[in-house]
């Protein structure tokens, strides 16, 4: 049972690793404590990481730009189509900041399933508009109440229902960010550095795959991320 908890976890990774070497610690202890032989880490393990994104001409590219949040009076449901890349997106055409945030699979052999958490502080939760993507490759949550060190947070959590290839980086999940006019200086006064969190969390697209006819067949993402990384009443990866 314990060798199979280990299958089920191997791979499982956070943006900064940090919970994937708590999963192995756990496993560690539990294994010592009960006699096992502890196997050795995989070093084929997942590497998944966040790329951020922004609008240079009709192209998106990778890394920071310079950007000011300032308030802005408009209706945030209206929204017009750009084309960017080869893809369409639903923008909003003025006051707002780029911020095309993706999954980026660096493993070098191994497919991806994953989740991405936003956590929004909860002082200005209301005030700070985020613009997700509509594609139809990602579920959505609704948002829920979390703390992060002692603090009030709201967490909205995405899954890809597809594999993430060696190499490839999936579609933009946020995609813009903006500041609604209610928002006063002690509003702007209020947001930290961590205003705005995001993590990414992934497991092995084969977890719970199964030899059938002598071809392995794997799980859909929903099921494989459902058993490695239920979205559970308290869940909270940060």
């Amino acid at each position: 049972m314990v060798l199979a908890v280990c299958l089920l976890l191997v791979g499982l990774v956070a943006v900064n690793g940090t919970l994937a070497q708590a999963v192995e610690d756990i496993f560690t202890s539990i294994s010592t404590a009960l006699g096992f032989d502890v196997p050795q880490r995989n070093e084929t393990k997942l590497d998944v990481a966040l790329a951020s994104y922004y609008r240079q001409g009709d192209a998106l590219v990778e890394g920071g730009h310079a950007q000011t949040l300032v308030p802005v009076d408009r209706d945030w449901n209206e929204k017009v189509t750009v084309n960017l890349d080869g893809a369409s997106y639903r923008l909003w055409e003025q006051g707002a900041v780029d911020k095309f945030t993706a999954v980026k699979n660096n493993s070098p052999e191994k497919d991806a399933y994953f989740r991405i958490a936003f956590a929004l502080d909860e002082a200005i939760f209301g005030k700070l508009k985020l613009n997700f993507s509509t594609c139809q490759d990602y579920t959505w949550t609704e948002w829920t109440e979390i703390a992060i060190g002692g603090k009030a947070f709201r967490m909205l959590v995405a899954t890809y229902t597809l594999p993430l290839a060696p190499g490839e980086v999936s579609p933009p999940t946020l995609l813009q960010a903006a500041m609604d006019k209610s928002a006063t200086s002690e509003d702007y006064a209020r947001i930290g550095s961590d205003f705005l969190q995001i993590k990414v969390m992934a497991v092995d697209a084969d977890a719970l795959a199964e030899e059938i006819d002598g071809q392995l067949v794997r799980k859909g993402a929903l099921e494989t991320l459902d058993a490695t990384l239920p979205l559970r009443a308290g869940f909270n990866p940060f």
